[in-house]
């Protein structure tokens, strides 16, 4: 798991550099440029949690049980957006028209039930949970 933690800090290291040299080089006025800024600031986001929630397995008394679940689930929330965030880039770089409404919504159906399966979680625990011993999967 230590490993993983000097991963995430290189990871996050090179992507907060190619964020900060892509907003300071293009210019954002055209919509393939903001939804690869957006595409960007997510994944940036979801290595940030992950770090912060392994952080919380591997450092944190269990006390801190609360902010491990909620890291937890926040890092689970961020990696259930990202492939929407990733087919929504796609579908700009292809097309030089405005995606649909219903085309967005449908992309979307198996990531608001993914997200009501993570936010329900918590009273679940079908995704992960903690006991005594740590950070435990779900059945």
């Amino acid at each position: 798991m230590t490993t993983n933690l000097h991963y995430l800090i290189a990871g996050m290291a090179v992507l907060l550099v190619v964020l900060w040299q892509y907003s300071h080089q293009r210019q954002m006025d055209d919509r393939n440029s903001l939804m690869f800024r957006r595409l960007l600031t997510v994944v940036s986001l979801d290595v940030l949690t992950e770090l912060v929630s392994t952080c919380f397995i591997l450092y944190a008394p269990y006390s801190f049980g609360v902010g491990r679940m909620l890291s937890n689930t926040v890092f689970y929330l961020f990696q259930a957006i990202l492939p929407l965030m990733l087919l929504y880039y796609v579908c700009t770089l292809c097309s030089s028209r405005v995606i649909s409404t219903g085309t967005v919504l449908r992309m979307g159906i198996p990531t608001i039930a993914l997200v009501f399966i993570i936010l329900t979680n918590p009273f679940t625990e079908k995704l992960f949970y903690f006991d005594s011993t740590g950070y435990c999967y779900g059945p």
